[in-house]
């Protein structure tokens, strides 16, 4: 088999002069055979504003940087907590208030996203005490009790832009090295089916169900 030449290729825009004594400049990208010509030299404008739109797409294609919430994030989670309720089209079943998301990002890792320093994704944790006021958590617990110590995972929200991207899998592999050997519990709405699958493709397992406000959730469980 003849051995094939990897070629580097690189923009390169070379002067040149035309027949009617103006300047104009060759664009070509080396190791390749088409070429661009631009007519003079204002054609620059048009170069550089493609150059531009190439570099952004690349940058909007760079994930999010993951880690644990800080007192600093407080004020994103909120707005995405509030643009994801279900009276807003989302799938959110609960607004948690500033105290309690507050103290829970004290009392157990809160992972979120952040892209451009605007939070796209958070995944909120908790302890069983701490939210066993809830009418949804302890709906949860009666379809299923769990190990004594299991914290109560999510709720999990994604921003619309950010989805089919992996974020809330890649929040879970934050989670889980956090909080190694422990058991974690979630439910999800039964009709949230891209939910589901992204779930169970976690590695979680379905172990029970129930109904809430006219809705029918399952209960996952999983373990760090």
């Amino acid at each position: 088999m003849p051995q094939q030449r990897m070629l580097k290729r690189r923009l390169i825009l070379n002067p040149t002069l035309k027949s009617d004594g103006s300047r104009g400049h060759l664009l070509r990208l080396s190791g390749h055979a088409s070429q661009v010509r631009s007519p003079n030299i204002d054609g620059f404008p048009q170069i550089l504003r493609a150059t531009t739109d190439a570099m952004s797409h690349a940058i909007t294609q760079i994930q999010p940087i993951v880690s644990k919430a800080t007192d600093a994030d407080l004020d994103g989670i909120l707005a995405l907590q509030a643009s994801n309720q279900i009276d807003r089209g989302g799938t959110l079943s609960a607004s948690l208030s500033r105290s309690r998301v507050s103290a829970m990002m004290h009392e157990m890792p809160l992972i979120v996203a952040r892209r451009e320093e605007r939070i796209t994704g958070f995944l909120m944790t908790t302890t069983r005490e701490m939210n066993a006021d809830l009418p949804i958590v302890q709906s949860m617990f009666k379809a299923y009790l769990g190990a004594p110590d299991a914290y109560v995972y999510g709720p999990v929200c994604v921003d619309a832009e950010e989805r089919g991207k992996r974020l809330a899998q890649v929040m879970f592999e934050e989670l889980r090295a956090l909080e190694l050997g422990r058991e974690g519990i979630l439910f999800i709405r039964s009709d949230n089916e891209a939910s589901l699958r992204a779930h169970i493709r976690m590695g979680m397992r379905e172990v029970a169900e129930f109904e809430f406000n006219g809705f029918v959730f399952s209960v996952f469980s999983f373990i760090g």
